[in-house]
């Protein structure tokens, strides 16, 4: 009787942090969406354009990255692209910084 709660505890804890594990990953942390901002002021501060920085937003879109310019200019950034960024190692936030330059 002992190993067969002990296999059922297993069975239900592998569930729920698969389950939390695919929660998490489409949904943006404040971490990440702080690590983007970080990245998308140190390119307004060089920019050097008299016009105002576009709004940033960072969510789960259906495309990498995009800019709106109607009605207030914004780039919006999909969670997958910073995920993708990260996969660089050490140059992530040169890929993250390369895609929102282009924005």
């Amino acid at each position: 009787m002992g190993n067969k709660k002990k296999k059922v505890f297993k069975i239900i804890t592998a569930v729920l942090m698969c389950s939390f594990t695919a929660f998490n990953y489409g949904q943006p942390n404040k971490a990440t969406e702080k690590q983007v901002q970080l990245v998308f002021n140190q390119l307004i501060s060089v920019y050097g354009s008299a016009k105002s920085a576009p709004n940033l937003t960072v969510d789960k879109y259906s495309i990498p990255a995009s800019y709106i310019a109607n009605p207030k200019p914004t780039i919006k950034v999909d969670l997958a692209l910073y995920n993708l960024c990260q996969t660089f190692g050490k140059d992530s936030l040169n890929a993250l910084a390369v895609v929102l330059s282009h924005e």
